[in-house]
């Protein structure tokens, strides 16, 4: 075919010079001659169209399909890296890449709001320079940027720090290669663990106070029982004095092992309530009753505003009697000689609001946020004097809220504490 192509033209050339001459030596001759060229050319041109015709038409199917390929890898490469943008922008893990040079090319809208909680999201923050001013120890990201550059291949993972708030981040950082499997950078994610690290805190609070706590009693035991061992039982006033003393602190002991396996208990929901009519106001008095004893021998007034007949509610009976013996308790042990204290009773359409008041020496006001902490202490040294375990309330608020009921405390110093709690009907 290609020389055909060659032929076809050399021969059209030919005749075109040979007629040129017939005419300077034939005039007569040419014109028969030109019409039987023009024929043969018209038949050559004949010839080649349906030759070359199946040619064009496959190079111009070509071409289209060449065209249709292209627009074809052109728009999966647009749709893939839309579908890699919003994978990454929804990514709720803060990401980065860095170059070669660990310079900042890429970052995600989660990890500008880890790195600048108050940033609007029209600011863009790019580079190096996000978290600055929040590292709690910056020497040790550049550590860790100095060690990844030594072993850039090395995936790593780090725990840090950031203030103002602060936070507790975990840090994943790996090489960035391409398809070839050359490396072109490095990218780290930052996973937000302060709500862990703030759990294992609170864990190792909880331990180390219930430990102090558990400790308290047990040496005080150790210390009494050490005393009669080594004579004063001999002194029958002086072994009854140290007995009565081990009985209370036996009693101290008992009292905080049942409020840890209580706070326990609601805490791992594993606490069922069984929630059932009861007669409020008998439950009132039953409470009023335990911790009378106590309040006689301070003379303390206990005043009940409930009414007189007969008020049915809908709570765990034995549950809402050790939160009034609680609250009571405590009104009583912080109020001093000669003081009152009054439990009111209203019942409303959809729930039942109870009142504890007293005429104690009240709660400095920037620790009543902190009131129903576990083991919190308004005075440490106040409470333990007086057995508390220091998760009375906390068992208060926790069974409150099992009824998914509401508490509050109001209390002004030197006047006295009063402590409101509503239980839904």
């Amino acid at each position: 075919m290609s020389r055909l192509l060659i032929i076809l033209p050399a021969a059209g050339l030919l005749w075109l010079g040979g007629m040129f001459l017939l005419g300077l030596l034939m005039p007569g001759a040419l014109l028969a001659t030109f019409g039987l060229g023009a024929l043969l050319m018209v038949g050559a041109g004949v010839l080649l169209q349906r030759l070359l015709s199946p040619i064009l038409k496959q190079n111009a199917l070509l071409l289209e399909r060449l065209h249709q390929t292209e627009l074809s890898q052109v728009g999966r490469l647009a749709l893939e890296k839309s579908e890699l943008e919003a994978i990454i922008n929804s990514m709720t893990e803060g990401l980065i890449i860095y170059d070669l040079d660990f310079k900042a090319v890429l970052t995600n809208p989660a990890l500008r709001q880890l790195a600048q909680p108050a940033t609007t999201g029209t600011r863009i923050l790019l580079g190096n320079d996000l978290f600055r001013d929040r590292w709690a120890n910056p020497e040790q990201i550049q550590v860790i940027e100095e060690e990844t550059m030594k072993q850039p291949r090395r995936p790593r993972t780090d725990i840090a720090e950031l203030i103002h708030p602060t936070q507790f981040l975990k840090r994943y950082s790996s090489p960035l290669t391409n398809g070839d499997g050359v490396q072109i950078g490095h990218v780290a994610i930052f996973h937000d663990i302060t709500p862990e690290v703030e759990v294992d805190r609170l864990k190792s609070d909880f331990i180390s106070n219930a430990s102090h706590e558990l400790r308290t009693p047990v040496t005080s035991l150790k210390v009494l029982i050490e005393s009669l061992i080594d004579g004063a039982q001999e002194d029958p006033e002086l072994r009854r004095t140290f007995l009565e003393d081990i009985y209370r602190e036996a009693n101290r002991l008992h009292q905080l092992v049942n409020d840890l396996l209580d706070l326990a208990r609601m805490e791992s929901g594993k606490a069922q309530l069984s929630i059932e009519k009861h007669d409020v106001c008998r439950v009132i008095k039953e409470a009023v009753n335990t911790v009378a004893p106590q309040a006689k021998k301070k003379e303390i007034a206990i005043e009940l505003k409930i009414p007189k007949n007969p008020t049915e509610g809908k709570a765990d009976k034995d549950r809402l009697r050790q939160v009034l013996v609680n609250l009571l308790a405590n009104a009583v042990k912080f109020t001093e000689r000669g003081g009152k204290i009054s439990i009111d009773l209203s019942q409303e359409k959809t729930f039942m609001r109870f009142v504890i008041a007293d005429t104690g020496i009240g709660i400095p006001a920037k620790d009543l946020p902190h009131i129903f902490d576990r083991f919190f202490r308004v005075t440490r040294g106040r409470s333990r004097l007086q057995g508390g375990s220091g998760l009375g309330l906390t068992i208060v608020k926790q069974t409150i809220d099992a009824h998914q009921g509401e508490i509050g405390i109001e209390s002004t110093e030197g006047e006295g504490t009063t402590i409101t709690f509503t239980i839904p009907q």
